[in-house]
């Protein structure tokens, strides 16, 4: 006779799904790693955006907004702050000027002051003529003597003109007047009238001026502004005062003049942005931001292993 084997049956339903407590703790530890190196594959990916947003300033097609994501969301939360910043410094100097004839402190800051300023000497003698100082005559005809003050003269004009269009990222034009700074200085070794005190290192004076603006030819060339800053600055060194003449300037109404500019020297300077008390609390808050902007963009994948985690404890009815 056939024997059938005795089957024996759990009374509790569930016995198959369960864990043991070491397996959970094991199935935890996998889940948390996993959550983890989404989390930190995340933070590695916002500071390599940001690096390059702040590295090459390149911005997002049709939006001036920077490539990154740590920065550009540090930029938006103190928004707000530099904009009520930026109104209280509008409602001061609209309170200054309005109580400027009545305060005494006011009254005394505000009191005339003479500062000096230079101008070059051929423009400043053409405004006296009544002709416009920026149209300079042409220099003469290469191959013909030209005086040194002229030359030099010329010199300082160019370099101030360049100085406007660098700042300005104006490079076409930067690269024309570097260009038109060169075909001055290659006819300084020629020019006539030296002063005495010029005499004595007229020669590497003049090769030194040369150098550095072959080399601000160069960076113009290329659109470096911080290469090209600096030769432009080594130009003006060299050239000094020569052809400058310094002018007593006097400034009526200091507290007016200061109060009209306040809005544009705040932007430059950057004085409608929070304050830091210590050179890292800067960096802990774009750091804080940029933790969080990790966290945020790694949410789904982390959610979904800490899910996994408690999933496996639950009844497959729950």
């Amino acid at each position: 006779m056939f024997k059938f084997k005795k089957q024996t049956y759990s009374e509790d339903m569930f016995a198959d799904t369960r864990m043991s407590f070491g397996d959970h703790l094991e199935d935890l530890r996998i889940h948390l790693w996993r959550a983890l190196y989404w989390f930190f594959f995340m933070i590695i990916g916002v500071f390599v955006l940001d690096g390059i947003g702040l590295i090459t300033s390149w911005r997002i097609p049709y939006t001036n907004v920077q490539i990154g994501v740590g920065y550009p969301m540090f930029r938006f939360i103190i928004a707000p702050i530099r904009q009520e910043l930026s109104e209280y410094r509008v409602r001061r100097a609209k309170k200054v000027l309005q109580t400027l004839e009545n305060d005494p402190v006011l009254k005394d800051a505000n009191r005339a002051r003479i500062v000096r300023m230079s101008v070059i000497r051929e423009q400043l003698a053409l405004a006296l003529q009544g002709k416009n100082p920026d149209l300079l005559p042409p220099l003469p005809e290469e191959g013909q003597p030209v005086e040194f003050s002229l030359l030099v003269g010329r010199a300082q004009l160019q370099a101030a003109t360049a100085t406007e269009a660098l700042y300005a990222h104006r490079w076409p034009e930067m690269k024309s007047i570097s260009q038109g700074l060169q075909a001055i200085v290659d006819r300084l070794p020629g020019a006539t009238n030296v002063p005495e005190d010029v005499q004595g290192n007229f020669t590497r004076w003049s090769e030194d001026l040369a150098q550095n603006v072959t080399e601000l030819n160069k960076q113009a060339e290329r659109g470096n502004l911080d290469k090209a800053e600096k030769a432009l600055q080594q130009i003006q060194t060299l050239l000094g005062s020569r052809e400058m003449v310094s002018l007593p300037i006097r400034i009526d109404e200091p507290v007016r003049f200061f109060v009209m500019i306040s809005q544009a020297e705040a932007e430059v300077n950057q004085a409608n942005d929070p304050v830091s008390l210590s050179p890292m609390e800067s960096f802990m808050g774009y750091f804080k931001v940029a933790l969080l902007c990790g966290l945020v963009l790694g949410s789904p994948w982390i959610f979904y292993h800490l899910w996994t985690f408690i999933a496996a404890g639950l009844y497959p009815h729950e």
